[in-house]
């Protein structure tokens, strides 16, 4: 029986994890050039975003080969509160030319059981240098190229890493472009030169742009945003709570919850019968957006997605408990080169004819300077005063 579910959770395994990189993209609006919004008198709802302007003189966009979001796919940004006075409309004030260049680093942990019995548990974190350029701005929007430079696969299992190294290498020197209005909100995007199972990735980084309302706020505000997010063949109503903590007139700090339910045809995958389907996701995040840079600025979100649920194929029937949590940090760049620094003399080598040496014995140490997990500087200083002790780890090894 096992044999045959183990197929069926890498099914949903494969979703599940599509989705939870998808997160952070279900926190900002995306929607068609066209503006239309209605009002109501406790709440505001906007159904679309209007389109960009500036002081620039309207251009011809570049020969792109956009994917406008569909109308049936358009989030609706709802305003709670519109905050303290004074109040404004936030708007991205973009020229062509500007850059900004961001690292984007995201980890994901995914534990899955079938039966009871663990049958895959892994880590990964990556981070990937982007630079962003505006190119145009103009009545369609403000089109922004993003340029992928370096990759740090920085957590991984061995037998993965080759892997992820190998694919986000491909990444480097490619460009992608998105196309947003004035309130950050998503008009179109364009993958097509990257490879297909990246392009996710990098759809992240341009969707972390601030989806503002339309109305003038102030600090304090609240606005919710209402979107559907289709990861292969899972269904997922997303519900984000932004709510403005500070603005200085140029740069905005949020502060967001997340929260995410399955769409009203639950888990769908052809040939699979799946029953009894208990799911939680939810997270919360904190960034801010400089308006006049092409976004990303800086942040962090984190999300959690719990999945239970029973998996029939024929007469074979399996359940799945699946644990995703994902986390996703934007810095400014450039990547820092993690490359450990050696400084000095190179003890001997210790021959391999005595059981005892002592010919290094008095020997000054190379000073060795690097970085740990949280790429924090870390230096082994020979002159400190301490003593030190050389230890071997692996990580595999229980006892270590």
């Amino acid at each position: 029986m096992r044999k045959t579910a183990l197929p069926l959770a890498a099914l949903v395994f494969v979703a599940l994890l599509g989705a939870c990189e998808s997160t952070s993209d279900s926190t900002t609006t995306t929607a068609p050039p066209e503006a239309e919004s209605t009002s109501t008198t406790a709440s505001t709802t906007t159904t679309a975003a209007p389109t960009t302007s500036s002081s620039t003189t309207t251009t011809t966009l570049p020969e792109i080969d956009w994917v406008f979001v569909p109308d049936t796919d358009q989030p609706v940004v709802t305003l709670l509160d519109d905050g303290d006075e004074p109040r404004q409309v936030m708007e991205y004030a973009l020229e062509p030319g500007v850059t900004n260049t961001y690292v984007l680093r995201q980890a994901i942990t995914l534990s899955q059981e079938i039966d009871g019995v663990e049958i895959t548990a892994f880590t990964t974190d990556v981070a990937v240098e982007v630079t962003n350029e505006v190119i145009s701005v103009d009545d369609a929007g403000a089109t922004i190229a993003q340029t992928f430079g370096g990759v740090q696969v920085l957590a991984a299992e061995a037998s993965m890493r080759p892997m992820l190294e190998g694919a986000y290498a491909a990444l480097e020197g490619l460009t992608s472009h998105v196309l947003i209005a004035r309130n950050g909100a998503i008009v179109a995007t364009s993958t097509s030169d990257l490879p297909p199972d990246l392009a996710p990735f990098a759809e992240q980084g341009a969707a972390a742009a601030a989806a503002f309302p339309l109305e003038p706020i102030g600090v304090g505000a609240q606005w919710q945003i209402d979107n559907i997010t289709a990861v292969e063949g899972i269904t997922f109503l997303q519900t984000s709570i932004a709510e403005l903590t500070a603005f200085d007139g140029t740069v905005a700090t949020v502060e967001l919850t997340l929260s995410q339910d399955l769409g009203p045809d639950g888990i769908s995958f052809p040939g699979i019968e799946t029953t009894e389907v208990a799911f939680d996701a939810f997270g919360e995040g904190a960034a801010t957006w400089n308006l006049l840079l092409p976004p990303p600025s800086s942040g962090t979100t984190s999300y959690t997605q719990e999945l239970v649920a029973t998996l029939t194929l024929g007469d074979e029937t399996a359940t799945l408990d699946q644990v995703t949590q994902m986390s996703m940090e934007i810095t400014d760049g450039p990547l820092v080169d993690l490359t450990p620094v050696i400084e000095g003399l190179a003890l001997p080598i210790m021959p391999t004819d005595v059981a005892i040496d002592d010919s290094a014995s008095g020997s000054v140490i190379p000073a060795v300077t690097g970085f740990d997990f949280d790429q924090s500087e870390v230096t082994i200083d020979p002159t400190d005063g301490r003593a030190k002790a050389i230890v071997f780890l692996a990580h595999w090894c229980s006892h270590c």
